[in-house]
């Protein structure tokens, strides 16, 4: 599996002629990924194979979501969810890369907890727990993409702007000083993902940047949503540009995207089918950099991938259709 996940780094991090899906969606170049609810949880995967049979696409980046402070924040409860990930099986296709997203807050997770400041994590009072992590995937050897600390350009966590105090330059030196003890321990099959959200507080998310070397990708977290009903590129555009401009050389994925379902009268697109199919199509012709798409989908909400028949006939023919093996051919 090391081999594949070295070769699907390649993949992810290469540059295509923009080939398209059969059903002329999403292109076949585009490595699909998804999150869903409970995923490695389950022994076989099969939550996220359910989501890859419907809409007939391997998910090559699955993804998933570790809060420190969490009793199951461990490297050990968390090392077979991740051995899971690497040899998962679907759509004929085998192995898949962990993108994880590394949150630092506890239970009972609220906005405002402090029970993580980003102060701490820079001076070095979690170091024994970041270690276990970077000793334990350099030894796994796997390659991995930990997004720490995401959407920071937002006020909704309590890493995010402003929330208890938190500035950019915190926000910069705790990703710095993560990075460096990964660096330290010799994990250089872990590559660091940031992430912003597409909306920002009132500090842009340019400023949350914590440089060249210490970001391996550029990611964006984006979403429809009911209340703020926009077209795909109307979501992603103003962000796109930002994140864009701070290298021109780092690949670019879409860590998490999703829509709601019902949107207000009038609205284009019309519906959430119509914006999967405006997705698919306008991620080539607009945003040229995204390497990588992965879905949002936690069940039981509008979010989901799979959900009403129409829903899933949109996604079917914007994402599915392609075979693709990590040597990059389809």
């Amino acid at each position: 599996m090391l081999a594949a996940g070295c070769l699907l780094l390649g993949v992810l991090a290469a540059t295509f002629l923009p080939t398209s899906s059969p059903g002329g969606g999403l292109p076949c170049r585009i490595v699909w990924g998804t999150y869903v609810t409970g995923g490695p949880l389950a022994t076989d995967m099969a939550p996220v194979r359910a989501v890859d049979d419907s809409v007939g696409r391997h998910s090559w980046l699955v993804h998933w979501y570790v809060p420190w402070g969490a009793s199951w924040g461990t490297f050990e409860y968390q090392h077979p969810l991740i051995d899971r990930i690497h040899s998962y099986v679907s759509m004929g296709q085998t192995g898949s890369l962990p993108l994880i997203t590394w949150e630092p807050w506890a239970p009972p997770f609220a906005p405002d907890g402090t029970d993580i400041p980003l102060t701490a994590i820079a001076g070095g009072q979690f170091d024994a727990y970041i270690d276990s992590w970077a000793a334990g995937l350099r030894d796994d050897r796997y390659p991995v993409l930990l997004d720490f600390a995401h959407e920071m350009n937002g006020d909704w966590y309590p890493w995010g702007s402003g929330v208890n105090g938190n500035t950019p330059g915190q926000y910069v030196d705790a990703f710095r000083h993560v990075h460096d003890r990964f660096a330290l321990a010799g994990a250089t099959n872990v590559r660091f993902v940031w992430n912003p959200n597409n909306t920002s507080t009132s500090i842009a998310a340019p400023e949350f940047y914590p440089g060249d070397d210490y970001v391996d990708w550029l990611a964006i977290d984006a979403y429809n949503s009911n209340n703020s009903w926009a077209s795909p590129h109307d979501e992603i555009a103003p962000i796109y540009t930002e994140i864009s401009a701070l290298n021109s050389r780092k690949p670019m994925m879409l860590a998490e995207v999703a829509s709601q379902a019902t949107p207000p009268a009038g609205a284009v697109p019309v519906d959430k089918a119509a914006w999967i199919s405006d997705l698919a199509q306008d991620l080539p012709r607009s945003f040229p950099r995204i390497r990588a798409v992965v879905w949002f989908n936690e069940l039981n909400t509008e979010l989901t991938v799979d959900s009403s028949a129409d829903v899933l006939q949109a996604a079917a023919r914007a994402f599915g259709g392609c075979t693709q093996s990590t040597d990059g051919t389809q």
